[in-house]
């Protein structure tokens, strides 16, 4: 027997925007929980959890129309484009706090190129290669897991959270100079795996 889901897809596959709407309203819980475990602390200090959820949501009803939904798999798909918003969210949060630091070096990090950072930070924020917008990107999520848990953890409170390099010590149990040192060598060792061409 159909499940008002299943009468729902089927509507959707047909082409009627109502019906994906319907279900995203459904499942806007589910939706809402997902924003708000993906995204950092700092960045829910910016931006509400809702406010990307509803993003996505608006995108999802602007593009429906553009896409051939005969096959769709609706709530998969609507998962996908959350995850963008929360990566678009974080890099264009990150771009502001570079334009407020005016140009001085993030804490311990060496002058590496912006696009590494912001490539660093949807690596670190999304869920699966299958968000990837380039094969530099990608190449750049399989990098990041040769790297040591502490090594990550490390880039992810400095580029993601914002953290200063000192609160980063503290809660790795380590000094300041030993975390600037880390990062700077962390940079450094993924520049070289993009560049080298171990990540083809």
């Amino acid at each position: 027997m159909a499940t008002e889901d299943d009468n729902l897809i089927r509507r959707i596959r047909t082409g009627d925007q109502n019906a994906l709407a319907e279900l995203m309203e459904r499942y806007r819980g589910q939706l809402l929980a997902t924003a708000s475990r993906k995204m950092s602390d700092m960045l829910k200090r910016s931006v509400e959890p809702d406010d990307v959820m509803q993003e996505a949501i608006t995108y999802c009803l602007k593009t429906f129309t553009e896409i051939d939904c005969k096959l769709l798999d609706p709530m998969p798909w609507v998962h996908q484009v959350l995850e963008r918003k929360i990566v678009d969210a974080h890099r264009h949060h990150a771009a502001q706090k570079r334009a407020a630091d005016k140009g001085v070096p993030l804490s311990g990090a060496t002058d590496s190129s912006p696009g590494l950072i912001d490539l660093l930070i949807a690596s670190i924020t999304s869920a699966s290669q299958a968000f990837a917008r380039n094969r530099r990107e990608e190449r750049l999520m399989i990098a990041m897991q040769q790297l040591t848990q502490e090594q990550q953890d490390a880039l992810r409170m400095r580029y993601v959270e914002n953290l200063p390099s000192k609160e980063i010590a503290d809660k790795l149990g380590k000094s300041d100079g030993a975390i600037r040192v880390m990062l700077t060598r962390s940079l450094r060792q993924l520049e070289e795996l993009l560049d080298d061409g171990r990540m083809e």
